[in-house]
């Protein structure tokens, strides 16, 4: 008992030399909870005074930044509809034609960010209304002109939509957002490095709230200037390699599918001519790709759907033989054994006249003498 008085007496001593308490009773943690209380920053009204319009841009500047420090380091104390009365202060500094002061803006989509991370669950409808704000950037070529500001609204999406997984109350708008916002992206690595990973988690778990149309168009233009460039062949041999990979969803595959059709067969102004691909090789990734939806799920809707763009894709392939070089005998094999598992295993040719195309198709090449194999057609 002796020993532990001492070894009391040394520890007490120890926090006075760091200026610490001495040891107290047992009423110390409440005394602490007292205390950490006491500490807490609480929403007072000078501090919306200090973030509203009626103050001098550059002293509101400083009182965003350090109420962002506040809100990212301590818990902040709201009464009910705090966060909005903030958002309600400082949100004519990032209303188109209000200001075009940079730093305004980079300071509110920072707050924004700091907010809804240690927030979230809270934030209600201020979330839904700090996103369409994220959308007034119409009439701000300055958005254009300096990539940072680009990156703070990125920044400041991805942690209200968490990562790009919630996109509720802006399931209509996030889509066209996204689309603007990646036509901006081509200068600058900062911002598009910010950008894809978002984009990527929001088609993942939101697929069905996006303009499917729109969003198309934009992914095939990217994935035709990857074609045309010097990583053409390589994004080639990654488009063949999703279909083979049992990982691949269907949806991965049907866009596949849809990317190589149209650069290897496509019209004139989709086609990409440089990449001088091995037909077989990319009639093969088809054929495999629908072999493993066939056996995964059987006679599904799914899998019918893949047989249906793959005979799509057929029946342009053997439109455009006027147009691309001939084809060698084994690949007529593997381009019949497609055929087989579409119009027969599938029965999917009764859709959109695909079957009408391609026995059209065939008819012609005849003609021309460029079908190898014929025996096959008639048994």
């Amino acid at each position: 008992q002796q020993q532990q008085q001492q070894d009391s007496s040394i520890a007490d001593k120890l926090r006075v030399l760091f200026n610490k308490k001495p040891s107290s009773t047992s009423s110390e943690p409440q005394q602490l909870q007292q205390q950490q209380q006491q500490q807490q920053p609480v929403l007072t009204e000078q501090l919306v005074e200090s973030l509203s319009c009626g103050q001098d841009v550059e002293l509101r500047i400083k009182a965003v930044q350090q109420l962002t420090e506040l809100v990212s380091n301590r818990r902040l104390e709201t009464e009910s509809g705090g966060l909005e009365r903030i958002w309600l202060a400082v949100r004519d500094l990032v209303d188109a034609g209000q200001t075009d002061n940079l730093d305004a803006r980079s300071a509110v989509w920072r707050l924004v960010t700091a907010l809804a991370g240690a927030y979230y669950p809270c934030l209600g409808y201020a979330r839904a209304a700090m996103f369409q704000a994220l959308q007034t950037d119409t009439g701000l070529p300055e958005v254009d002109s300096n990539p940072a500001e680009l990156c703070d609204r990125i920044e400041a999406l991805r942690v209200l939509t968490r990562s790009g997984v919630d996109l509720n109350l802006m399931e209509e708008e996030a889509g066209p957002l996204l689309c603007r916002w990646l036509a901006r992206t081509g200068g600058s690595t900062s911002a598009s490095n910010a950008l894809f990973p978002l984009l990527l988690s929001i088609v993942e778990h939101n697929a069905g709230h996006l303009d499917h149309e729109h969003l198309s168009v934009k992914s095939w233009d990217v994935v035709h200037s990857l074609l045309c460039s010097h990583l053409g062949q390589a994004t080639l041999l990654v488009l063949c390699a999703l279909l083979e990979s049992p990982d691949s969803s269907i949806e991965i595959a049907r866009g596949s599918v849809a990317c190589l059709s149209l650069a290897l067969w496509g019209e004139r102004g989709q086609r990409v001519d440089q990449l001088c691909p091995n037909y077989t090789s990319v009639l093969l990734c088809l054929l495999r790709a629908l072999n493993r939806q066939s056996a995964a799920a059987g006679d599904s809707f799914v899998a019918r759907q893949l047989a249906f763009d793959i005979l799509a894709s057929v029946a342009r392939l053997l439109e455009a033989m006027t147009t691309v070089a001939g084809l060698r005998s084994l690949c007529w094999t593997v381009l019949l054994d497609l055929l087989d598992k579409c119009l027969f295993d599938f029965d999917v040719g009764g859709d959109a006249g695909d079957k009408e195309k391609v026995c059209l198709a065939i008819e012609q090449l005849l003609g021309f003498g460029q079908v190898q194999q014929k025996q096959r057609l008639f048994t």
